[in-house]
């Protein structure tokens, strides 16, 4: 029900068979969803993501296949994501220079791109500079 008060949609998804398993359920809730009011999928956003294994690989180009465009660049597997939250900060202050960092700022600016209604300003309310 949460669909009804969004206007966009973006999944994020592990390139794994569970995760794309639960992927196609949220895409299929959003199919039912949108027969009740418009609802933009923004993209899907693969995180953790290992791109040298064959899993993720294999996954990552079925994902592409699949969906084109609507497949965001990937956020890759990091240990300063779980290092980050050990320490109660945002990955942004625990290691601003870090490619995790610039991945996730990347998909910020993507976002703001794809939805013209947010504004730098609003963002810069939720996230550090």
């Amino acid at each position: 029900m949460l669909l009804i008060a969004s206007n966009y949609v973006l999944c994020p998804t592990t390139p794994e068979l569970l995760s794309l398993d639960g992927l196609s359920s949220s895409l299929a809730h959003l199919q039912r969803t949108r027969k009740l009011k418009t609802i933009d999928l923004l993209g899907i956003v693969p995180n953790q993501v290992r791109a040298q294994t064959l899993e993720h690989a294999h996954n990552l180009e079925v994902l592409h296949r699949e969906f084109g465009d609507k497949v965001w660049d990937a956020i890759p597997d990091s240990i300063v994501w779980p290092e980050a939250s050990s320490f109660r900060i945002a990955v942004f202050t625990y290691a601003p220079d870090h490619q995790a960092s610039q991945s996730l700022w990347k998909l910020v600016e993507r976002i703001e791109t794809s939805c013209p209604e947010l504004s730098a300003k609003n963002t810069s309310a939720i996230l550090p500079s």
